[in-house]
């Protein structure tokens, strides 16, 4: 049986210094002719047909097909509209990608019948806020172009569909930057359309900030799987440094490193998932992974393209043995 190693959000570009966004003030990421700006993923098929991005399939496809932005956002709304005619489909406001098809973060539901404007985290606790059925009979509308607005504020994210609130949360652990997605469920056949998707972002100007992490013991989930977040290390080094507005670990040197107290549920082999960014010229870096007295996993941190532009990958297997110890990356 094999457990697995989650490293949350850890590795980061060397030089991570964020990047300007325009001023206050609503502005497209999808130009309604091409799709400029965002990349395909999977199944399924994204085209622009009269001003909408249109996805669809003619048969139950294997993968799910997503449409991710290159942009990436932290606190922010974005609001557009939709069409959902045929499968089930979704808008993630913060996604990281895992290749071929995993999308994980949280996902706002589009669907022909039911949960439209519900809140899902896929890969993990599923549901977290569904609409009332009141309220998602007064909002949806069958058939027609349907009008959605997602404010994210850190761990607050709230959904509104035709101006009616349809799932709020507050203080979520989900994480708190990413890309957007729009999405073809796996084993569907699709027809969905989404237009006018523009975004309002408040100016972010310098460095990002940094701050102290909350070193605390990690302990193994119900499934024997740890998840090793980057709050909760102990750091060692002059610039290695949490980034608390990425949930992350950044300005690593050569020498630095990040620790974890762990108590391993059981021992056996585990496999080592990391959530990373960086950007080329910061890519080819070693890593060593280690835990007790034997556990060991080397490799080297691949380009994600840009330093805020976060995926997730497993990287390789290490052998733990049962009972408290530490891992250090």
């Amino acid at each position: 049986m094999r457990f697995t190693i989650l490293l949350a959000l850890v590795a980061v570009s060397v030089s991570a210094v964020a990047q300007e966004q325009p001023a206050l003030s609503w502005r497209p990421v999808f130009d309604g002719k091409t799709l400029a700006g965002w990349r395909q993923v999977g199944d399924g098929e994204w085209v622009v047909e009269d001003g909408a991005i249109v996805g669809r399939t003619q048969e139950k496809a294997k993968l799910y097909g997503l449409l991710v932005s290159e942009g990436v956002f932290l606190d922010f709304s974005v609001r557009l509209k939709f069409k959902s005619v045929k499968g089930n489909s979704g808008f993630y406001p913060r996604v990281v990608i895992e290749n071929p098809d995993k999308a994980h973060g949280l996902q706002v539901e589009v669907d022909p019948r039911n949960n439209t404007g519900g809140i899902y985290e896929s890969y993990g606790r599923g549901w977290v806020a569904k609409p009332e059925a009141a309220v998602y009979a007064k909002a949806f509308k069958a058939d027609e172009w349907n009008a959605m607005m997602v404010e994210c504020r850190g761990g607050d994210v709230t959904v509104r569909l035709n101006g009616e609130v349809t799932a709020r949360v507050k203080d979520d652990p989900s994480r708190p930057a990413g890309q957007l997605a729009l999405q073809m469920h796996a084993g569907n056949e699709m027809l969905v359309m989404f237009k006018d998707i523009e975004v309002l972002a408040p100016l972010k100007k310098g460095p990002d900030k940094k701050g102290p992490t909350t070193p605390a013991k990690v302990e193994a989930g119900k499934d024997g799987s740890l998840v090793l977040k980057a709050r909760h290390s102990t750091l060692s080094g002059a610039t290695i440094a949490f980034m608390p507005e990425w949930d992350a670990l950044g300005f690593w040197r050569a020498g630095e490193s990040a620790e974890w107290d762990v108590t391993v549920a059981k021992a056996g082999v585990y496999d080592v998932v990391m959530e990373w960014s960086v950007d080329p010229k910061n890519a080819g870096n070693a890593y060593v992974l280690t835990a007790g007295a034997a556990g060991r996993l080397e490799g080297k941190v691949e380009s994600t393209g840009r330093w805020d532009v976060f995926r997730r990958g497993t990287v390789g297997q290490i052998r733990l043995e049962a009972g408290e110890q530490k891992i250090k990356l």
